[in-house]
């Protein structure tokens, strides 16, 4: 008998705790609601940039904004609008605190890197794979590129199609970047004086 009321009392108790708030959750630290900035608004890039937007007109923002794709919330200010196209400029001019250009490593740790960095058709392959989410496709290629024999004997058969894609996006051509095109021996011989 005495047992019994014993397991009742404790079962009550814990029951009870339930809803009671503990006296250790109440002397934890709480957590921080505080957001950080996009930009440090005491920088002086930010600065100098602010000012060449201070003086535009508000269609003028807007109108930028719209031709980078950024639509305007009809709920902000036009003060906002303004500080959003200023690091949207910032952003884009890579000056922004925290973006530094990833540089070229003199040595490359794997076929997979040096490809990356040497093949532009390549990297646009697998930028396109990661875009989609394709997660084996892209473990896939990255083994094909450090182990050719090896990925073919593991994923020759299910993967063909994607091993395929990425030797053509290794043997393709770099895509021309000149802003001017150079004709050799065109007019020569047009029959003309």
């Amino acid at each position: 008998m005495v047992q019994i009321r014993v397991l009742v009392l404790a079962a009550s108790l814990s029951l009870v705790s339930a809803w009671v708030p503990s006296f250790r959750r109440s002397l934890a630290p709480s957590s921080t609601t505080a957001r950080r900035m996009a930009i440090d608004y005491n920088d002086p890039i930010v600065g100098e940039e602010f000012n060449k937007v201070q003086p535009m007109a508000f269609e003028d923002v807007e109108q930028e904004l719209r031709e980078k794709g950024i639509p305007v919330p009809p709920t902000m200010n036009e003060m906002e609008i303004k500080l959003m196209l200023v690091e949207m400029r910032l952003r884009l001019s890579g000056k922004l605190a925290g973006q530094t250009e990833k540089k070229r490593p003199a040595k490359f740790s794997s076929k997979f890197e040096e490809a990356m960095w040497t093949k532009p058709m390549f990297k646009e392959f697998y930028d396109e794979l990661k875009q989609k989410g394709d997660h084996n496709a892209q473990n896939v290629v990255a083994e094909y590129l450090n182990d050719k024999t090896l990925a073919l004997q593991r994923y020759g058969k299910d993967y063909k199609a994607v091993i395929r894609r990425a030797e053509a996006a290794l043997t393709a051509a770099p895509p021309v970047n000149s802003p001017t095109l150079k004709f050799s021996g065109f007019p020569a011989n047009m029959g003309e004086s």
